[in-house]
């Protein structure tokens, strides 16, 4: 009953897990049918831990972690500025990496995320989300609407 509150508070929509698997299944598809083939899936959290877990299942991925970018302090209280609360902390030099959200909205998120994997050394990074707002100036590779 509180997240739905919340949801009427913050004048956001609130979608079913069917729904949000239909939108994962929709990137896979993506995924899959692109020249990309990730060896390791990032997930922002917290809103992209279940797309990024659902997208290696669908693809048969099998390595997977996370990182924090802190952009909101509370719900819907917006930051100064973004920033990399917990880093990754791995080797992923020549590597291909897939990050995942659930929501662009500003683009800060993906921004500071790709900024932080990139001083890292990967082969590439590209981005997917469930959802990208038509006003975000910074486009992910891979959205499953708009």
């Amino acid at each position: 009953m509180e997240s739905i509150e919340m949801a009427e508070r913050l004048s956001c929509e609130l979608v079913s897990q069917e729904t949000v698997y239909d939108l994962v299944y929709k990137l896979s598809d993506q995924i899959r049918t692109s020249d990309f083939h990730p060896d390791l899936v990032v997930a922002i959290s917290r809103g992209g831990f279940t797309p990024a877990r659902v997208i290696c299942d669908v693809l048969g991925l099998f390595n997977l972690t996370s990182i924090r970018v802190v952009h909101y302090s509370k719900a819907a209280v917006h930051e100064q500025q973004a920033y990399v609360k917990y880093p990754l902390c791995m080797d992923i030099a020549g590597q291909r990496i897939l990050l995942v959200d659930d929501v662009n909205d500003t683009g800060d998120t993906l921004k500071i995320a790709r900024a932080h994997l990139e001083s890292l050394g990967p082969t590439e990074v590209r981005t997917a989300v469930l959802h990208e707002k038509t006003c975000s100036p910074v486009r992910a590779e891979y959205q499953a609407c708009l």
